[in-house]
């Protein structure tokens, strides 16, 4: 395979005399089938690393059970039939870490896949087609795709018109076995942190692989797809500092002794809902500090399981809720009142229902990229907007407690679950990451 050499720009302004961009690829033996891919990222004296701008680009095929290539035509692999479910760039982790001078950043992204999907469906405009990332670019070698965005089954094996586009776009990474690449952003804080990476500090990136089954529908337990990755590499921007520029940084690092990132950090809470029961109080749901915006969705349980092929993983379902609110420092969410269904949700997802959620993201609900019709039937999510309290909790003076605490949930649903559900409460909150010079010791701070 040909090496891709960097790509140099020179000059820019007073505080960069060049940028170059640089591909740094997996440093894992036997990546096509491994659990987990590294990335060594090295640090010089002179460069600044672009992190916000930094890309990932992964090459795949995907095969048989057994090993062997999909023919042309899909659906003459009966029982080997396979839906590949959306969020495919995301799906394929469960997990990415960083780590600087080995010291893992504590920052959670367990539950990646979901986690991106969740907060993508509620802040892509309607300019992002896919929910995959704000720039994921498909690459299908020698096929013309349009990968229009629309539900794939909910049960495997079920298809109807609504489906056929999705069907025939996304079915094309699996007929015939291409070979396929996705690029777009790795969502974790701190490569989407904006604050660049001064000279000097190398960092790793470890991305654990998601169980192939949560990544397709079969027909037949047991039948999920191989994944193989042929390649995988970043796209790194690094800026060279004048003269000038780095003896002014080098002496501030000195005088300063710390560097500080602040981050936006995305924390999952999962609550478990046991069917038949129409009452449900989660008292200490959520501890710490509290986040600024949340989305709140529910699944099926047995959606999460490992080795799952059956039940869609990204079908938010509307349990039927009569009554609900979250309740932090003594008031209740999103209004006095909570949310409200005098007869249960199913009968009462207005339109005002749907601005009211999406405008806690949205300040233009006209382009929000997840539409009234999806929401309603695959995507239900309800949202909350604690932004008035964190803002308050930082006035010089404010003499309430800190912004540490408890959130409580309470729900009440119009009937009795018919299935064990998982409560999905995703929380957006800022927090900094220390990094203490010349030791590089690292500590996240809320």
């Amino acid at each position: 395979k040909e090496s891709i050499n960097p790509t140099v720009v020179k000059p820019m302004d007073d505080t960069f005399q060049s940028h170059k961009f640089e591909y740094v690829r997996t440093s894992t033996a036997n990546y096509s089938s491994a659990r987990e891919l590294m990335f060594q990222f090295n640090g010089n004296a002179t460069d600044q690393l672009d992190l916000a701008n930094t890309t990932f680009t992964v090459e795949l095929q995907i095969l048989k059970k057994d090993g062997t290539p999909y023919g042309e035509e899909i659906k003459t692999a009966l029982n080997n039939n396979a839906y590949l479910r959306e969020n495919i760039f995301h799906n394929l982790w469960s997990d990415v870490e960083i780590y600087i001078n080995n010291q893992m950043i504590k920052i959670p992204m367990h539950d990646y896949a979901r986690t991106t999907y969740m907060w993508k469906c509620m802040t892509s405009e309607k300019a992002d087609l896919d929910y995959e990332s704000h720039s994921v670019d498909f690459r299908l070698m020698n096929v013309d795709l349009d990968p229009t965005h629309l539900p794939p089954t909910t049960e495997a094996g079920i298809e109807n018109e609504e489906e056929k586009p999705y069907t025939e776009a996304y079915q094309k990474y699996v007929a015939g076995s291409p070979l396929f690449q996705l690029t777009g952003c790795i969502e974790h804080p701190f490569l989407r942190q904006k604050t660049m990476l001064p000279p000097g500090i190398p960092f790793t990136v470890r991305m654990i692989r998601n169980d192939s089954s949560l990544l397709f529908q079969t027909a037949a337990v047991g039948n999920a797809p191989v994944i193989l990755i042929k390649d995988a590499y970043f796209r790194l921007k690094r800026l060279r500092l004048t003269p000038q520029a780095q003896e002014e940084q080098n002496r501030a690092v000195v005088e300063s002794r710390i560097m500080r990132f602040p981050l936006k950090v995305l924390q999952m809470v999962k609550l478990n809902m046991q069917a038949q029961n129409t009452v449900f109080h989660f008292h200490q749901a959520l501890t710490g500090e509290v986040p600024q915006r949340g989305i709140l969705g529910f699944v099926r349980d047995e959606a999460s399981e490992r080795g799952n092929v059956t039940k869609h993983p990204f079908y938010f379902e509307d349990v039927g809720i009569k009554e609900m609110r979250l309740i932090y420092d003594n008031k209740t969410y999103p209004s006095p009142q909570g949310y409200k269904f005098v007869e249960g949700s199913k009968t009462l997802l207005s339109k005002e229902m749907y601005r009211q959620v999406m405008s806690v993201f949205h300040e233009k609900i006209a382009r929000a990229g997840l539409s009234y019709e999806k929401w309603l039937k695959r995507m239900f999510f309800l949202t909350f907007d604690f932004t008035a309290q964190c803002d308050a909790k930082n006035i010089e003076g404010y003499t309430q407690p800190s912004s540490v605490g408890d959130i409580r949930f309470e729900i009440e649903l119009s009937k009795p679950l018919e299935n064990t559900m998982m409560a999905l409460f995703l929380g957006e909150r800022d927090c900094t990451l220390n990094i203490a010079i010349p030791t590089l010791m690292i500590d996240v701070q809320d």
